[in-house]
Parts: C-alpha cells; structure tokens; sequence
C-alpha cells in the first residue's frame, strides 16, 4: 500500500498545474524529462507567478504576511497541500481522475458552451474542486485571466 504522500504529491502537482493555468495561462513548468525540472519549486512558482497576481492582500493568509511574497505563498501552498493531503484519494476517484490531468480548454475563448468547457467545468460540482476553486477566490481575489 501507498503512503499518502504518495498519492498527495502527484495530486498536489496537479492540481496547482491547474491553479498556474487559471493566473498564467501560458505559463509551462518542466516536463519530467527536461533538465530544468531538477531546478523547479511550486513554491519558486508561486512566490514568482501565482501570489502577484492578487489584487489585494489575501484574507486567509495572516495579516503580518500579507505583504511578504514567500511567506504568502508558502501558507498558499501548505493551506492547498494540507486540504489535497487530506483528501487526495477523493480526488483520485475514477470518476474524477480525469480532472486532474484534462487542462482548461485552449484557446480561452473556447465556446463556453463546448463539450470540451462542459467536461472541464464539471469538476467543479464535486466538493474537492470546489474548494480549490473558492480558496483560489480568497487568496488572489479571483483573479483569471
């Protein structure tokens, strides 16, 4: 049997590939096999990319980090590893295993009325999803493209 680290880690990637996609869309990170993979961190990522984009200073993030890049996103990442850590094998569920690895429709202006918009907004009826969703809201002040 697994460790939950082991089923946390690849969902945990997953989903903050999803996160990266939602603030920079053409933003790419190393593929396994790329050399510079050795050099990349989630938290470079979302110290340097995701937690600028906030509008404001995040409301779930405490008051005396708010102004601090790296300490803001290092209480983004854990708040989003420790919820996926908790529930990562809901999000490994056949169902909805394809959620983790099927990325927002391209281009942007995809007809929202597509199959392909449908079967990707449809993650978001399940209670994981929804949560991403809603603390994504919270801490970047619903910030998408």
């Amino acid at each position: 049997m697994q460790s939950d680290t082991q089923y946390t880690a690849p969902t945990f990637h997953q989903i903050m590939r999803q996160v990266l996609q939602w603030v920079e869309p053409h933003k790419k990170i190393p593929l396994p096999n790329d050399p510079k993979i050795i050099l990349f961190t989630w938290n470079d990522m979302a110290t340097e990319v995701i937690i600028p984009h906030r509008r404001e200073p995040s409301r779930p993030i405490e008051a005396r980090k708010r102004g601090n890049l790296e300490d803001s996103a290092n209480m983004f990442l854990r708040d989003v590893w420790n919820y996926v850590s908790t529930y990562s094998r809901e999000f490994l569920v056949d169902d909805f295993r394809p959620y983790l690895t099927n990325m927002l429709p391209t281009p942007l202006t995809t007809d929202p009325a597509s199959p392909a918009a449908y079967d990707y907004m449809r993650r978001f009826t399940t209670p994981q999803w929804n949560w991403v969703l809603h603390y994504h809201f919270r801490v970047l002040w619903a910030y998408f493209l």
